[in-house]
């Protein structure tokens, strides 16, 4: 498998090419521990599509009925304790299917993704506003404007909560890494966290999971204030991060960005947080 360790300050991170092949740390690292990490994941995407669905895809095409059953056999014989296996299933996974293995598998256990893609979870009011099609549900919306915190959270079913960060313009993006804006983000999902019996979000053994592609500027790599993000170096159980260059190259908002600058400035960032 390839993947690339550092340790800096006496922390561990993991490099990889692909994001899923952050599958094969999570698993060395979760043989260490007795339960599962929580992950908190940086990424332009949200990452969250089922294990081996493009590889179903792949064995029966639109024959959706086979490839479900296929899907499913794979996945209730998802493991990590043996390398060797868990190479070949990062090779049948693609870059956007490793987190809901780790979550079959027992490697993670909650997953909270800061994510320019896909809706931030619903709260329980927000869901009861906004799913209630009856016709009492739509005039109750015609009346009443949609609800405003506080907020209460239930686990969703698949352990996944998505806090979507904006970031699609210059503006936003630029503000991913600082301080106050992260403080925010996290508040929402310290609510979320609440939810599902976890008291404080950055004091349960996490992972912390950075996709380049999260960075689409060169100012959102120099924030001015990093110290809540150097915080969350600090406590990590370790850190993984995905290079994902062709991805750097699609999302990016200036033209000479790319996943190599993107590494070396984050790093940075790491050993400064652990010096």
């Amino acid at each position: 498998m390839e993947y690339t360790v550092k340790m800096i300050g006496g922390k561990a991170v993991y490099i990889v090419d692909e994001h899923h092949q952050a599958l094969m740390p999570w698993a060395i690292e979760r043989r260490k521990i007795t339960r599962p990490f929580v992950l908190l994941t940086f990424d332009y995407h949200t990452d969250t599509r089922p294990a081996f669905l493009h590889y179903a895809y792949s064995a029966y095409g639109q024959d959706e009925r086979n490839a479900a059953i296929l899907r499913r056999e794979m996945s209730s014989a998802a493991a990590y304790g043996d390398d060797d296996s868990l190479a070949e299933t990062v090779n049948k996974l693609r870059n956007d299917e490793h987190i809901d293995y780790a979550i079959e598998a027992g490697i993670i256990k909650k997953v909270f993704v800061f994510s320019f893609e896909g809706n931030t979870t619903w709260s329980v009011q927000e869901r009861q506003y906004w799913e209630d099609e009856s016709p009492q549900g739509v005039m109750k919306r015609m009346k009443l404007p949609p609800p405003l915190p506080p907020y209460t959270y239930e686990e969703p079913e698949n352990g996944i909560f998505i806090i979507n960060t904006g970031g699609s313009v210059i503006k936003s993006a630029n503000r991913i890494l600082e301080s106050g804006f992260l403080m925010d983000k996290f508040a929402a999902a310290a609510t979320m966290a609440a939810g599902s019996g976890i008291n404080c979000l950055t004091e349960c053994p996490f992972v912390l999971d950075i996709d380049l592609d999260y960075f689409t500027t060169a100012k959102s790599i120099q924030p001015d204030d990093a110290s809540f993000f150097y915080n969350l170096v600090k406590k990590a159980q370790f850190i993984t991060i995905a290079k994902e260059p062709d991805f750097v190259i699609r999302h990016r908002l200036e033209n000479d960005l790319d996943s190599d600058y993107l590494l070396d400035e984050l790093l940075r960032h790491i050993g400064q947080a652990m010096s």
